[in-house]
């Protein structure tokens, strides 16, 4: 399961409108359209040794991360197209061909290249998708390529974007963008840069977009927004004594 990110947009309903689709959905599509024919015979998931193997084939650059990258590496040297089930041979066959004709391997590769992120947008009611605001929700990362390219699509709209990972205090932020260029930029440091005035500013911004209606101690942060285990176990304490006071 990926971490869910929360993004907010607000602009003009004309910026709005230009993002959803037919049946009233947030869709990147509309920003940056995707190749249709870039499914595996509609697979049910994308096979990690096939995809080594096209990788390995196309001289694919390893990740620049030592561990990530050694992984990589071995994944791809232990891959055999001699050794592969029918079904992922196929999918291995394809993958080429799509890399070859449209530079993406599958529709994820083309998400996470072209969109920045795994998927399209989710988490999202249509009804809800009206006026000024919209929320929707991205797997690990913010679809920033996509508001850029909104954003040269309508230049002379300035379009505000907040989002925030459920890791409370990482991968969150804030900016207004104009035309492809920040007007403003707030967006939070690696958590392990963070002085403690920023993940006490950046955690209490996630949470009140992550957890609206939630109670911060609940999850342990104190008035301070420091994380102190023991917020939350009164927190937790405090309720349970009331649920029996109601019972007797």
């Amino acid at each position: 399961m990926p971490n869910h990110i929360t993004n907010i947009i607000e602009a003009s309903p004309k910026v709005i409108e230009s993002m959803l689709n037919e049946e009233g959905y947030i869709d990147f599509n509309c920003a940056i359209p995707r190749h249709e024919d870039l499914s595996l015979n509609d697979a049910d998931s994308v096979c990690s040794v096939a995809e080594s193997a096209a990788q390995l084939m196309c001289k694919e650059k390893i990740s620049d991360n030592e561990l990530l990258g050694r992984m990589q590496l071995v994944n791809q040297l232990r891959s055999s197209a001699l050794d592969m089930s029918d079904e992922t041979f196929e999918q291995f066959v394809m993958m080429m061909r799509n890399k070859r004709n449209h530079g993406h391997y599958h529709m994820m590769d083309f998400a996470r290249t072209a969109w920045g992120t795994k998927w399209n947008a989710y988490g999202q009611n249509p009804e809800n998708n009206k006026g000024s605001e919209v929320r929707f929700k991205t797997a690990w990362s913010h679809p920033k390529p996509v508001i850029i390219a909104l954003s040269k699509k309508l230049p002379e709209e300035k379009i505000s974007i907040k989002y925030a990972d459920e890791d409370t205090g990482s991968n969150c932020g804030t900016y207004i963008i104009q035309n492809g260029e920040m007007l403003i930029c707030d967006i939070a440091p690696n958590w392990n840069e963070q002085s403690q005035e920023q993940k006490r500013k950046y955690s209490k911004f996630a949470f009140q977009i992550t957890k609206p209606e939630m109670d911060p101690r609940e999850y342990g942060y104190n008035e301070d927004w420091d994380y102190d285990e023991a917020v939350s176990d009164q927190y937790w304490a405090e309720r349970d004594a009331a649920e029996e006071s109601t019972k007797s």
